[in-house]
């Protein structure tokens, strides 16, 4: 309807010839122009009306908003345009109440009035072939077309519609499904539970919640899908569930499929760290038995204690990730307390004199970091125990142990009160293995650390996060 017959309903004469030569300009021309309501209503139901505009403040017996409510009762379908000049909210509100297609404040603009006739006749235009779809034929055809199964069921829960995607999920056909009870496709084990749902549901004493089933096919195979559902009224009033389904089947055994590996590789992880760590524990015990033998040495004694340590140090790193649910991250402060507890340990006459203070931040580490981070730690505190604290030092032994994040960086402090470093000391010309290994483990880590004596031995490790 490129021309569509317009009805203007308005009552100031000059308003009325200016707008008839807005729309001749626009390049409409069937234009019919009444004063009031009562011939508003009139022209409607004699003539085919494409297209209504109403001032809202109309004189007579009847407003422009009571003529559009009137039109609206004669043709729900015509679309109609209030014309006003007045911005009061609570007028604006009432003309919204009337479902308008649109509201137009004076004086008009004739690219918004084009704009605005153009958008009402294609809404007029698709409610119209929206009407053809209503009937019983083309409501099938686009229940068939869709890939989502629908059904509806009856106050008794019986099928009274079904499409073709529904039948093909549970491989029946229409006539075996269509006055059988919905339940035909649940476990019977369930039935009396979802013939109680469906009811309440339809009377409305609950809401059905939209979500995953099992149910059974036609063949007895077990069909996962997704359920949505809703309630319709008929003409008569009767309530009906409208359902759509989804068959998940294959997604939720893709999932089933993808948990199994994961708990199998969980296992088999599992089973490699405590394997790992069994075998670094039967090298640490070859070392035990093999340091038996030259207990009387004990420069030669204290190097498999020395390596002992070390290797006990690789291995918690092992008994954490056997204890996590992470296979690549470690919980730093929980690794700082194993070291700790594993030097005092090894070093037990010393242990009851000496205080160790920890402030370490709950934060994860890498594996490869913590190694690191861990053996260099190892070292520091070992040295502490072996060498800070002779009979003739401070009465009050302490060890403070440091970690925090800050700036990107983690910050490994420790520092304890005891006879500090030999005056000469250079750390990157020390000739220990214990000082080599924390040089070369800094490097590894792009660290940096300074190692002083002042009141003590302080060590300050950073490297980024």
């Amino acid at each position: 309807m490129h021309d569509p017959n317009i009805l203007i309903v308005e009552d100031n004469a000059i308003a009325q010839l200016t707008f008839v030569q807005y729309l001749r300009d626009l390049g409409y021309h069937n234009v019919l122009v009444v004063n009031n309501g009562l011939e508003a209503i009139e022209a409607v139901r004699n003539s085919e009306i494409g297209l209504a505009f109403l001032d809202i403040r109309i004189r007579g017996s009847m407003s422009g908003l009571e003529t559009a409510k009137h039109i609206k009762d004669i043709t729900p379908s015509l679309p109609f345009i209030f014309l006003t000049a007045s911005t009061d909210q609570r007028t604006v509100q009432q003309a919204l109440d009337c479902e308008p297609y649109s509201i137009l404040n004076k004086p008009y603009d004739l690219a918004t009035l084009q704009g605005t006739i153009e958008g009402a006749i294609n809404y007029r235009h698709c409610q119209e072939e929206a009407n053809v779809l209503n009937s019983q034929f083309m409501l099938n055809q686009i229940l068939d077309t869709t890939a989502v199964g629908v059904y509806i069921t009856n106050n008794e829960g019986n099928f009274v519609k079904v499409n073709k995607a529904y039948c093909a999920i549970y491989g029946y056909s229409k006539p075996e499904l269509i006055g059988q009870p919905f339940t035909l496709v649940l476990p019977k084990s369930i039935h009396k539970y979802a013939q109680t749902l469906h009811q309440e549901h339809l009377t409305g004493e609950s809401e059905e919640t939209n979500g995953e089933w099992q149910t059974i096919d036609k063949r007895g195979n077990r069909k996962d899908v997704f359920i949505q559902v809703g309630r319709i009224v008929g003409d008569n009033g009767q309530r009906f569930k409208l359902a759509t389904v989804s068959d998940i089947t294959e997604r939720k055994d893709d999932v089933r499929k993808l948990t199994q590996a994961l708990d199998e590789k969980d296992s088999y992880a599992q089973e490699v760290h405590h394997r790992v760590k069994n075998n670094m524990n039967i090298v640490s015990g070859l070392l035990y038995l093999q340091a038996e033998k030259v207990k009387d040495r004990s420069f030669v004694y204290n190097l498999f204690q020395e390596s002992m340590t070390r290797i006990k140090t690789l291995s918690l790193i092992q008994e954490q990730l056997h204890r996590s649910d992470n296979f690549t991250f470690i919980n730093l402060k929980d690794y700082v307390q194993s070291l700790v507890f594993n030097v005092q340990t090894s070093f037990r006459e010393q242990t009851e004199k000496i205080r160790i203070k920890q402030e370490v931040t709950i934060k994860p580490l890498d594996v490869d970091r913590a190694i690191a981070c861990g053996l260099i730690i190892n070292e520091v505190i070992t040295n502490s125990f072996k060498y800070a604290f002779p009979p003739s030092s401070t009465d009050s032994p302490q060890i403070n142990i440091q970690a925090y994040f800050q700036k990107n960086h983690i910050h490994i402090v420790i520092i304890d009160n005891g006879v500090g470093l030999p005056d000469q000391f250079n750390l990157n010309n020390s000739t220990t293995l214990g000082f080599q290994l924390i040089s070369s483990l800094t490097r590894q880590l792009s660290g940096a650390i300074d190692v002083n004596s002042q009141d003590g031995t302080h060590v300050y490790l950073k490297f980024p996060q």
